[in-house]
């Protein structure tokens, strides 16, 4: 299929307020999912650049294409803001095979400002000197700080030693012990908050040994901090040689993500046929037979977000090898929310030029498959962080 491209010249000013985010495109819509651009009309990169962009492991090369972005009316669980358009995407980049996690969060951050509680290798003896009376037992121990409300409506901070064990889920994943775990009161009147317990371990020199939960992904992020992260890190990689000039770590598109999300499909989901998505396939809730969707006659609820184990994956990728597309955590897009546009099809768009909430997609593990497939779109404002919320990072061009 051949598509002619209308080129349009406009003002600065039009420029300026990012007025030509798409490009209307020829002919009507069809049922070809994807429609590979000649290899001309994919970005001409040098070769030592795609050698550069290979040690990313973690990391897929996806090339230009086309597909139908939306839902058909009558797919179950569509919403009124899934009208189907064709998107014609020119330039190609790099998307992450999973979600980032605590621990590729927490490097180069300082001890204070990581995610999980750290955890340590006590011995019963210096157990004896943080904590109230009691018998105690050499182990590894998590910090973990409780609330509680008190009579004049102060909150009143406590802390406790919880007994933790290691590669829960996937290697180097602490967590944790169930409800029989050793859990130690932590003397409040000789330790009243975190700094002053961290500040005793280090002067007896006892280092962490892991943090809780550093395999699962990120969660409670804001739609800025997700940017400034990426910011950062492509700051640090070109500082080091490491991208190609013109390229950055950055969030994708709306349009970038669910091309990825179908790789090729036409259904409500991107694994295998596109007609099947539970929690049999998906971190998702598929605990009633109307949670799920293409009759899966397996019902499952795992409650919880499911930690990434490169080596070992507990759900499938899809045709393109990217992980955890539906359900795990909403993943943060670039665009800022609102209608697609009215154009039958468009080249590259960014979404609304304004507005006050941004796009997130993939459903979490919270969710029914109705709001994990492929088209489900939902938004939430740029500061929220919520429990279900994540990201993942495309290494690319400018969005502008």
């Amino acid at each position: 299929m051949r598509l002619k491209v209308v080129h349009f010249f406009f003002s600065f000013s039009c420029a300026f307020f990012n007025c030509c985010s798409e490009t209307e495109v020829s002919g009507s819509l069809d049922t070809k999912p994807y429609s590979p651009f000649s290899s001309e009309l994919d970005l001409k990169i040098k070769q030592n650049d795609i050698q550069k962009l290979s040690q990313f492991k973690s990391f897929v090369r996806i090339h230009p294409g086309e597909f139908t972005m939306g839902s058909p009316r009558g797919e179950p669980g569509r919403g009124e803001d899934e009208n189907p358009h064709k998107v014609v995407l020119t330039k190609p980049f790099w998307i992450g095979k999973f979600e980032v996690t605590k621990r590729e969060w927490n490097q180069n951050l300082p001890f204070s400002l990581k995610r999980g509680h750290p955890v340590f290798s006590l011995k019963s003896r210096t157990i004896q000197k943080l904590c109230k009376e009691g018998e105690f037992i050499d182990g590894n121990y998590a910090i973990q700080e409780y609330e509680k409300v008190i009579s004049n409506g102060k909150i009143q901070k406590s802390f406790f030693l919880e007994e933790s064990y290691p590669n829960f889920g996937t290697i180097g994943n602490w967590a944790i012990g169930g409800k029989n775990r050793k859990s130690y009161a932590i003397n409040s009147i000789k330790f009243s908050s975190l700094s002053e317990i961290t500040k005793y371990f280090a002067q007896n020199k006892i280092s962490a040994i892991g943090r809780i939960g550093q395999m699962n992904p990120i969660t409670h992020i804001s739609y800025s901090q997700a940017t400034a992260f990426c910011w950062n890190k492509s700051t640090l990689a070109h500082s080091l040689g490491k991208l190609p000039k013109g390229m950055f770590f950055r969030l994708p598109t709306e349009a970038e993500w669910e091309y990825v999300c179908r790789a090729g499909t036409l259904g409500f989901s991107g694994l295998g046929s596109g007609e099947r998505l539970s929690g049999v396939n998906a971190c998702l809730n598929g605990s009633r037979p109307e949670y799920v969707l293409g009759g899966e006659p397996m019902l499952i609820n795992r409650k919880v977000v499911s930690p990434i184990n490169p080596n070992s994956p507990r759900y499938p990728p899809n045709a393109w090898g990217v992980y955890d597309m539906h359900g795990n955590v909403m993943e943060w897009c670039q665009d800022f929310y609102g209608q697609y546009s009215s154009k039958s099809a468009v080249i590259n768009p960014l979404g609304p030029f304004n507005g006050s909430r941004r796009v997130v997609r993939g459903g979490s593990f919270y969710r029914t498959a109705h709001d994990c497939r492929s088209a489900s779109r939902m938004s939430y404002e740029p500061s929220y962080r919520g429990s279900e919320i994540g990201f993942r990072m495309v290494i690319g061009y400018p969005v502008l």
